[in-house]
């Protein structure tokens, strides 16, 4: 089993996509050396690209965290996501680590909402074939927070609830007979596979019991229960039909998925704070694709999607007025996940 440590006070998501390479303009550039040999394995490479927020590199290649966001809510993403180990508010807590609810100082409900924008471009070049440029026009993806903390009438319990999205991708991009990896589809006679558009979004709902062992350390469980759903142009996680393409992939609806989390928080002094926390994978019921064989009969497909395992542990230190210093290790086991695509395993800062 691949396995993959990430070290962070502010992550950002790695995968390699083929050879795929971006410059400084945020265009995402194709080697000679790129094969396009089958639409399976071109469909699949723009599923590698759907599933991960594009970031810019200069030289190394492109890389992706996979589609699990590392923080919710302002004060949360200020931080990097490295709160484990601090209790700071309650998205933050209710997100990373439902223990760190019983040292908040008060109940809290908390809102939020943000805007995760992806600008770029897809650039191929084969000989015989020529070289284009495509501009992308995703757009901005919105991501609602919602968390509520509450201390009970007994000291030792703390009820908290967390509902968040937590993972998702989109891409919309036109087909365009001048570059050729976006040209027409190989069925159609072309050396391409068109225009791709895709989108996926999943929602988790947290709720979770905080309980004090001692006045320093606590303890916290709760499930996670989730909604997901995909959808894609064409449905390149099932075989293709008889003609060579792929069955539409919009006839689907949300998903539900389950999981648990479990964790603790210590105070070890007025400065030293650590804690861990586990995420069980989210199992999603089948995805089920209602769609139409090369003949135009109805055919049902299904995918099994997961979320990954995520263990996280952090320490913060509160030895400076008026600061906070936090750092968290994760690992994210994409290695046993099921419907995403090849190489989101491996992931580096």
């Amino acid at each position: 089993m691949e396995q993959t440590w990430i070290l962070f006070c502010r992550s950002f998501p790695v995968f390699p996509i083929w050879n795929i390479r971006s410059n400084r303009n945020n265009q995402i550039l194709c080697n000679k050396s790129y094969k396009m040999k089958t639409k399976t394995s071109l469909r699949t490479f723009f599923l590698g690209i759907a599933v991960g927020t594009l970031t810019t590199a200069s030289t190394a290649e492109i890389y992706a965290q996979g589609i699990f966001l590392p923080a919710s809510g302002a004060v949360n993403r200020g931080m990097g996501g490295a709160t484990t180990g601090a209790a700071i508010e309650a998205i933050g807590s209710m997100y990373w680590n439902p223990s760190t609810i019983s040292h908040l100082p008060t109940n809290e409900m908390a809102f939020g909402f943000e805007t995760l924008y992806g600008n770029y471009s897809i650039a191929s070049s084969v000989p015989g074939l020529g070289a284009g440029i495509t501009d992308a026009e995703s757009g901005a993806n919105p991501v609602p927070t919602i968390a509520w903390v509450h201390h009970t009438n007994h000291p030792d319990v703390t009820f908290g609830l967390g509902i968040f999205g937590v993972a998702g991708f989109g891409l919309n991009i036109r087909g365009d007979a001048t570059n050729p990896v976006l040209s027409p589809p190989f069925a159609l006679g072309g050396a391409g596979v068109g225009g791709i558009k895709s989108e996926a979004t999943f929602f988790q709902m947290n709720p979770a019991i905080s309980i004090n062992v001692t006045e320093r350390l606590s303890f916290a469980a709760g499930p996670t229960i989730g909604m997901g759903k995909i959808t894609l142009d064409d449905n390149a996680f099932v075989a293709a039909n008889a003609d060579g393409l792929y069955p539409r992939g919009d006839g689907t609806r949300y998903h539900w998925g389950l999981g648990a989390q479990a964790g603790f928080h210590y105070i070890h002094d007025s400065r030293w704070q650590l804690g861990a926390n586990v995420k069980t994978p989210t199992w999603f019921e089948p995805f089920r694709y209602f769609s139409e064989d090369a003949t135009g009969l109805p055919r049902i497909d299904k995918v099994d999607v997961t979320l990954p395992l995520i263990v996280s542990t952090g320490v913060s230190y509160r030895g400076v007025p008026g600061t906070i210093l936090a750092a968290d290790l994760r690992y994210l086991n994409y290695a046993d996940t099921s419907g995403l695509p090849p190489g989101t395993a491996r992931m580096a800062v």
